[in-house]
């Protein structure tokens, strides 16, 4: 299990799954699932970075796919700024609020780095969930400017009688009024995700 990275490149080799930053995509192999009792497996740029900062992030952040009774690692880098603080807050998960758990308390900035441990039980409940940028006083305009995404925490398909989401959505709007006017239709494929 030899892993090289050649920073000349900007690419990194791990058993023929590569990822290209100049691409900005990965290889259809590769696994994209969360990081298991292995750690952390994949590497994205989540939205944290605010517009105007000259880096380009993916907005919302990644989708993060999560199996019961595993323990995952979720690392959260600062942007470099001293004066720029981030964090991380999940939104339905059964986990630890303190400690490396799902403490809002918590922040980077500048190049720090901290790994979230979120351990889901195996009795947790399948389903979606999302997270956020939870930075006290910065929040609301993190998360207006991307850093938030989905999280899904795989079933066996007991929980619902019903199969496998194929279609993965994501509603998301900085204005409120239009949601509360989406959520009042009667467009059943709207919640049916068909």
């Amino acid at each position: 299990d030899e892993k090289e990275y050649d920073e000349d490149k900007e690419e990194y080799d791990e058993d023929e799954k590569e990822y290209d930053e100049d691409e900005e995509e990965y290889d259809e192999d590769e696994e994209r699932d969360g990081a298991g009792d292995r750690g952390v497996s994949n590497n994205a740029e989540f939205g944290w970075k605010l517009a105007g900062d000259g880096n380009n992030c993916s907005w919302p952040g990644p989708l993060i796919r999560m199996q019961r009774g595993n323990t995952y690692g979720l690392m959260v880098r600062g942007s470099g700024d001293e004066d720029i603080k981030t964090n991380l807050h999940t939104h339905g998960l059964h986990v630890a609020g303190h400690g490396n758990g799902d403490d809002i308390a918590r922040y980077v900035s500048g190049n720090d780095v901290i790994i979230y441990q979120m351990n889901i039980e195996e009795h947790h409940m399948g389903g979606t969930f999302w997270y956020h940028s939870h930075f006290h006083g910065e929040t609301a305009t993190q998360a207006k400017g991307g850093a938030f995404g989905m999280l899904i925490i795989e079933d066996e398909g007991k929980d619902v009688e019903i199969n496998d989401a194929k279609v993965v959505q994501f509603l998301s709007s900085k204005d409120h009024e239009l949601l509360l006017v989406a959520a009042n239709r009667d467009d059943s494929w709207i919640a049916n995700g068909v």
